[in-house]
């Protein structure tokens, strides 16, 4: 596998895309602003992109003439289209330890996750299988909806650490720690 850098015309996104990428593409070019461009896009030797079509939409939007790309010419056509899919689809199943993550997170306060994509208000809710209140009169059928997240710790020798980072985490939600 070889990274080459390519220049960002002659890629071009997957005409039966699936995959609405138009809510990610912000969170994404913050990434690359900050971290570099760190994952290639992967293309067929048409220059077809098979997964990256989030970077590449960022990537214009940080008007970047060039990016790195890894092309995928040992797959089959079935391959690239099983490929397409399937790198796309992965992403949903992995989920949080959120203790790993409040700790991860705790450790730098100065980061606004969510504007990396990473929303740990809803992952705490999610946790609790709540979801956010996103002010609508809808509600979701045996889904609770709630504002609050209420924490017992049992450990108080942890309690001003895990604390820290719950206010950290959930900032403009009201919070209690018993």
């Amino acid at each position: 596998m070889q990274i080459e850098i390519r220049k960002i015309c002659d890629i071009r996104p997957y005409e039966n895309n699936p995959r609405n990428n138009d809510g990610a593409v912000k969170a994404v070019a913050k990434s690359i602003k900050a971290y570099g461009f760190k994952v290639p896009i992967i293309v067929d030797s048409e220059g077809v992109i098979l997964a990256g079509h989030t970077r590449k939409l960022a990537a214009e939007q940080l008007k970047l003439k060039e990016v790195p790309v890894i092309v995928a010419s040992d797959l089959t056509p079935e391959q690239a289209q099983q490929f397409r899919l399937i790198d796309n689809s992965t992403a949903s199943i992995a989920e949080w330890e959120l203790e790993k993550l409040m700790r991860e997170c705790a450790a730098m306060p100065d980061v606004e996750f969510k504007d990396f994509g990473l929303d740990l208000e809803a992952e705490l809710l999610k946790a609790q299988g709540l979801t956010p209140d996103d002010g609508s009169e809808k509600s979701q059928e045996g889904v609770k909806q709630n504002d609050k997240i209420i924490i017992i710790i049992d450990d108080m020798s942890q309690k001003a650490e895990i604390k820290a980072a719950v206010m950290a985490a959930i900032e403009g939600l009201e919070a209690h720690v018993k």
